[in-house]
């Protein structure tokens, strides 16, 4: 049986209420080496940075883990306000870092656009769904600024952008198509990448419970 829940912090709080975290890591601290993985392009990697991001207190890439619609449900849905009550969980439960250490056992139901993991924690078992998001993206550099600035959005799917046609000879031909995305005073010597892309995010999170 599951116990389901959308809120990443309600997930926390339950799992650092019912003593799943030890004394010793408490003392040990969030990860500080460098970054394994930080990247969303498939389950396994989308998993593998999810539980990273936990481990190292990196609120905004945890936040960055998660689904559209996760982030819709329960809890916070903005960053800020997802940072923020992370840290007050943090005050109060300071090995929350713990359960990123969360052991991947294995993958569980698969789908064109959904894939599931089995997790466990200190005995228990959690199961946590990734869902397949697509996306049109652009990247530019304004004159003044230190970092590239990033505007795009979510789609339903990319079949409207994307066309691959029957091989040939010369191999296999895709045409690409983007829509129009709109960047107030945007000058064409300012961009620097332009794509659509697909990646996985964290949608959904049960405990397994086994019924005796």
């Amino acid at each position: 049986m599951l116990r389901r829940t959308r809120s990443l912090l309600a997930i926390s709080l339950l799992l650092v209420t019912s003593g799943c975290c030890s004394f010793l890591g408490f003392f040990c601290g969030p990860d500080r080496s460098p970054w394994v993985s930080k990247t969303y392009a498939t389950p396994k990697e989308a998993i593998a940075t999810f539980l990273e991001a936990i481990r190292r207190d990196d609120s905004r890439q945890i936040y960055r883990s998660l689904s559209q619609d996760f982030k819709d449900g329960e809890g916070p849905t903005g960053a800020l306000e997802f940072e923020l009550a992370w840290r007050q969980l943090k005050q109060r439960y300071g090995y929350l870092h713990l359960l990123g250490t969360a052991r991947v056992r294995s993958g569980g139901s698969t789908g064109e656009s959904f894939q599931s993991f089995e997790l466990e924690f200190a005995g228990r078992r959690f199961q946590v769904g990734l869902r397949r998001q697509d996306y049109i993206s652009l990247r530019y550099q304004v004159e003044g600024l230190t970092e590239p600035i990033s505007e795009g959005r979510y789609v339903e799917s990319l079949d409207q952008f994307l066309r691959i046609l029957p091989p040939t000879d010369d191999g296999t031909i895709v045409q690409l198509t983007l829509t129009e995305i709109q960047v107030e005073g945007l000058q064409a010597s300012e961009l620097l990448l332009a794509e659509i892309g697909r990646e996985w995010k964290v949608d959904s999170f049960a405990e397994i419970k086994t019924d005796l």
